[in-house]
């Protein structure tokens, strides 16, 4: 219905978008975008869930932020002694 043959072997299949004839035994369900509701449980659900989420992988996640904060320390400290000069350099 939608296939027009063209020179050379190719097809078109109509304009853009046009995805050709309908297919038998698809069934698709869907909901009025009038029936969803989009933002329910938004401050009583997700907030609470957000903290057990974040509570739950904070055994995994600290130990590397605490050694990476130790090393963050330790080079600012060492960078900023390194940057003192010697008073003796200059007699």
């Amino acid at each position: 219905m939608f296939r027009k043959t063209v020179e050379h072997g190719v097809s078109y299949m109509g304009p853009f978008g046009a995805m050709g004839p309908k297919s038998k035994g698809i069934i698709t369900y869907s909901w009025s975008p009038y029936v969803q509701k989009p933002f329910y449980g938004l401050f009583s659900k997700s907030i609470t869930n957000m903290a057990h989420r974040v509570a739950s992988s904070l055994p995994f996640i600290a130990p590397a932020i605490i050694l990476n904060l130790g090393i963050f320390y330790w080079a600012e400290t060492t960078y900023a002694k390194n940057q003192l000069k010697d008073p003796r350099d200059f007699e």
